[in-house]
């Protein structure tokens, strides 16, 4: 989004030609000179934008970050939101992922700036694995801004704490109250096996194991439990849907029975008190896909029983599944880009399509 850096890129385009330049190279070399012209802002400022952004908070134009003016923000480029200062309306700011990148390179290398580095390198260039990881990092970070801008109480609510999602009919989540961690911002850490077979405490937000069934990262928040399923497809060409479905069978009743399933066979604890329990226990469907109908319709339609004659599988999961306490909620794509807000949704992995690739349903489309 700033000038000089776009003029920048294309006197190396020049500079190298066009026939064999190296992206990875030319790009590394890229932010290299931008990095002499971009003026410098001091961490402080940068760390509660970043903490806005990442919980939605709003800041006013006319107002200041920091003991900095949030006009001179947006005219040197920290801010990109494009505003009209005479309507004045508060606004989610949108940072520079181009200025992220060099601030999590700075001098001071403090956990955040080493968790928000690996944020952007995932989030331009994702795949399905990348993405539990890039997901899951994205949560500890909403809980160390949720500290970080301070002000709050500890607990809050699921509609609060996921406001873009939708929870299943029959599956409210009303009841359960959640904690907000302060976290250490560590490596990312990977559960050892399933959680059905882990007799220990979770402690912090991590991947689950590679083979567990049911979901893909577990959130702990006070005495609840939070159970990401995250579901990636390649984003869509520009109009177009993405070509794997977000369904009500497979990926979210049979995964909610699974899921269910795992916490009831488990003896693990959450920080070291409480067993994990349905009841206090979230199953959220993260799925970077589109369903066949909007966001309430596809929460509707789950707990729609489907035809025995037809669907003699998917029934029988739907049956199990009406048995299941715990509340399931759930974030389509357009939902799951809005909790990213303004500044993370734009990586590439979100923005970019991949025409010499395509799902299994586009192949036998043109087959």
């Amino acid at each position: 989004g700033h000038p000089r850096s776009l003029a920048l890129l294309k006197k190396r385009l020049q500079n190298r030609g066009t026939l064999s330049v190296n992206l990875v190279q030319l790009e590394e070399e890229w932010r290299r000179s931008v990095h002499k012209f971009v003026e410098k802002v001091s961490d402080e400022v940068v760390e509660e934008l970043l903490a806005r952004t990442l919980l939605g908070e709003r800041i006013e134009i006319d107002g200041s970050v920091e003991g900095v003016s949030v006009s001179s923000l947006v005219s040197s480029t920290v801010i990109l939101n494009a505003l009209d200062p005479q309507l004045g309306q508060p606004f989610v700011p949108q940072l520079s992922l181009l200025r992220l990148h060099i601030w999590s390179l700075g001098d001071s290398r403090s956990a955040v700036k080493v968790r928000v580095r690996t944020l952007l390198e995932m989030g331009s260039d994702m795949q399905h694995q990348s993405f539990e990881e890039f997901h899951a990092i994205f949560e500890e970070l909403r809980c160390w801004a949720w500290h970080k801008l301070g002000g709050r109480p500890d607990t809050t609510s699921i509609q609060a704490w996921l406001p873009e999602s939708r929870a299943v009919p029959g599956k409210d989540s009303s009841g359960i109250q959640l904690t907000i961690p302060n976290p250490c911002l560590q490596m990312t850490s990977r559960l050892p096996k399933r959680l059905s077979d882990h007799q220990g405490p979770l402690d912090r937000c991590c991947l689950a194991d590679t083979n567990q069934p049911g979901f893909d990262v577990l959130q702990p928040m006070g005495e609840s439990l939070l159970l990401h399923e995250c579901r990636y497809s390649e984003p869509p060409n520009p109009g177009d849907a993405t070509s794997t479905r977000l369904t009500p069978a497979e990926d979210v009743r049979r995964k909610a029975v699974l899921a269910a399933s795992e916490v009831d066979a488990t003896k693990a604890t959450i920080t070291g008190r409480k067993e994990v329990a349905q009841d206090r226990s979230v199953l959220v469907v993260a799925a970077h896909r589109d369903g066949a109908t909007d966001l309430a319709g596809l929460t509707q339609s789950c707990s729609e029983e489907p035809d025995r004659s037809r669907f003699p599988r998917a029934h029988a999961d739907w049956e199990t599944f009406t048995r299941v306490q715990m509340p399931v909620v759930i974030l389509n794509r357009k939902a799951l880009l809005d909790r990213y807000g303004p500044t993370f949704r734009l990586l590439g992995g979100f923005m970019l399509d991949y025409t010499t690739r395509h799902h299994e349903e586009v192949r036998e489309t043109h087959a």
